[in-house]
């Protein structure tokens, strides 16, 4: 719930969730330079949340991934407590 507020108030007029990239980690730090690597630019809004359990951190992802955010999904491992989002595009996303 935390997240899907964040994204909210990061959105211009609406929570689109396509605009949107979710993902599990172990290392939040890592993992973002991973991705700005990958993108070619710095990731302006990016937020991470701890969750109780690996398992439960699956399940944030599985449910943000089925509201219609971007991500993988899976690849995880017993140390990936953090859920992570970040904009991906639209609106505020560079």
């Amino acid at each position: 719930r935390r997240m899907w507020k964040y994204m909210g108030a990061h959105s211009v007029f609406w929570r689109e969730p396509g605009n949107w990239y979710v993902g599990v980690t172990s290392r939040v730090e890592l993992r973002k330079k991973q991705h700005e690597k990958r993108l070619g630019r710095s990731l302006r809004l990016h937020n991470a949340y701890k969750a109780r359990s690996a398992n439960a951190a699956a399940k944030i992802e599985a449910d943000l991934l089925a509201k219609g955010l971007q991500g993988a999904g899976g690849g995880w491992t017993a140390e990936s407590r953090y859920v992570y989002v970040f904009k991906v595009r639209g609106p505020m996303s560079r």
